[in-house]
């Protein structure tokens, strides 16, 4: 039986519940021209918030995209730390298209 209260939704095989909070656009000064970063923070049953991001920054060894995803007591500072590790995998060089790995946005 589902309750009127998200967060007191108990399911069989399911483990936890989270739901969009809030999704932002973020716009990089002098990093990828023209396009935007998904942010989405997610709240989970206990009032805690994470923020997701659509695309990573490949790491300047390996390749491998370096996802982040920053948390907090608010929606605030959980994008405020989810766009300064964004940013911080950058390492301050200007980004082109072949340096960042995009999630498909039908599943973002």
């Amino acid at each position: 039986m589902l309750k009127d209260d998200w967060r007191e939704v108990t399911l069989e095989h399911i483990i936890s519940v989270e739901r969009v909070a809030a999704q932002f656009h973020i716009f990089l000064e002098d990093q990828i021209a023209d396009t935007f970063v998904k942010v989405k923070i997610l709240e989970n049953a206990e009032g805690k918030f994470r923020g997701i991001t659509n695309m990573a920054v490949k790491d300047m060894e390996t390749g491998e995209p370096l996802w982040v995803g920053g948390k907090g007591e608010t929606i605030a500072e959980a994008l405020e730390q989810t766009v300064r590790l964004l940013l911080k995998t950058a390492n301050g060089r200007k980004l082109h298209f072949e340096d960042v790995v995009w999630k498909n946005l039908r599943r973002f």
